[in-house]
This record gives structure tokens, C-alpha cells and sequence, in this order.
């Protein structure tokens, strides 16, 4: 009996490669999965300004994301403060002229403040889990 045998594939060999890359390759994947996400990172997290100028707060209302930076700039000639309507909230003291302070609000709330020495200056500070995308480039920051 007469046996005809074909020369060794290499389709085998290339097949067990390519299986034993994508098993490298997928496996830590698969293992340690993607990070769940509760909070933005510190690198997504956002700085906004308010300006004191004039006797005002502006922007007078600014939406933010929880744990976004607020930095209270003063560009009056006199102090002022930054004091939320609610006690025990936020109290920047003393910002005097030329002085910045600044402000971390880890949860999502509406937070009215205005100038314990002039109270005629108000503003509020909104704090949304979600930014809205219409939102204009000036409400996230700089």
C-alpha cells in the first residue's frame, strides 16, 4: 500500500500564533476589566473663575461638576468675602484686593453666596452631576 502524505502545513502553526497573541493581548482585559468610574478623574476635573469687579460676582451664576475648582478672583479696590446663603456651607474670610480664594464642591446642590460686606453682591454657585452639552465653553472653565 502505497501512502501519500502532503508536506507540512504551516496554516497550523500561524493559527496557534495568532490565537496565543490575542489570548496575550485580551487576558489582562479580561481579568482586571475597565475601572468603574463614580467620579471624574482629577485630570477631567475643571477650573472656573469668578471675578469680583465693580461690586459684582461674575459670572453671577456658574455651573460647575462635583469636584470642579471655583477660584474667587478679586479685582476691586476693597475686600470682600464669598459666603454661602446657607450656614456652614462655604466662607472664603477676607479676599482683599488683588487676593484670589478658592473653593471644592464635592456634591451636586444650588449654592446662593453674596458678600458678607456688601450683600447687594450675590451669586450662586450650581453644582450637576452633568454639565449639559449646550452648555457655552465660558460655564466650564478655562
Amino acid at each position: 500500500m502505497l501512502v501519500i502524505s502532503k508536506p507540512p502545513s504551516n496554516n497550523g502553526v500561524l493559527l496557534r500564533f495568532i490565537i496565543a497573541w490575542v489570548a496575550a493581548v485580551a487576558w489582562p482585559a479580561a481579568l482586571f476589566g475597565a475601572p468603574a468610574r463614580s467620579a471624574p478623574a482629577a485630570s477631567e476635573r475643571a477650573t472656573h473663575i469668578v471675578t469680583i469687579e465693580n461690586m459684582t460676582f461674575s459670572p453671577a451664576i456658574l455651573r460647575v461638576q462635583p469636584g470642579d475648582t471655583v477660584i474667587f478672583e478679586n479685582h476691586d479696590l476693597v475686600p470682600h468675602t464669598a459666603t454661602a446663603r446657607e450656614k456652614g456651607k462655604f466662607d472664603s474670610g477676607l479676599i482683599k484686593a488683588g487676593e484670589s480664594w478658592s473653593l471644592t464642591l464635592p456634591s451636586a446642590g444650588s449654592f446662593p453666596y453674596s458678600c458678607s460686606f456688601h450683600p447687594t453682591m450675590s451669586g450662586e454657585l450650581v453644582v450637576e452631576n452633568a454639565v449639559p452639552s449646550k452648555a457655552s465653553p465660558a460655564l466650564r472653565g478655562k
